[in-house]
């Protein structure tokens, strides 16, 4: 079986055992061929816990035992996409709503401000137009998600 395939019931599997509806999957990665490097991103419209990421890798862990289907040695790792990654699904988006965004569009050009709203096929983005910014330099603007190539949230400290 190759990693696609691998990826693909993964999915399926996942899909059926998360046990709580607050959490959903972002993406599976599936790496190597002798042995196997198996990496679930999970998150909620919360955030998710390193207790809910264990249960999660234990019911994966049993279904593919129970099924046999992968032949090598393989680890399997569940957790959290990580404060810098991008954002893969419009619940991360929604999620999100009020903090610092960086998106870059598929024109190559860049937006930065809050995430105000998530609509549809659409984030609703108050750019900032100057460092200093008052208020009235604040405006607001719908992005479809079909033109963002990629999304950060920035965290500042």
């Amino acid at each position: 079986m190759n990693n696609q395939e691998i990826e693909d019931k993964l999915n399926k599997i996942v899909e059926e055992e998360i046990f709580d509806k607050t959490l959903f999957l972002v993406e599976i990665n599936v790496k190597g061929e002798s042995s196997r490097n198996i990496e679930i991103l999970m998150d909620g419209d919360s955030g998710i816990t390193i207790d809910q990421c264990a249960k999660m890798s234990r019911k994966v862990a049993n279904r593919v035992e129970e099924n046999e289907w992968i032949d090598t040695p393989y680890t399997i790792v569940v957790s959290s996409p990580g404060v810098g990654s991008p954002l893969k699904n419009i619940r991360q988006y929604k999620s999100n709503i009020g903090r610092k965004i960086k998106l870059q569009l598929n024109d190559k050009t860049e937006k930065t401000g809050s995430l105000v709203n998530v609509t549809g096929s659409k984030v609703v983005l108050r750019e900032e137009k100057s460092k200093n910014p008052k208020k009235e330099d604040h405006k607001e603007e719908e992005v479809e998600i079909s033109q963002i190539k990629s999304s950060k949230i920035l965290v500042s400290f």
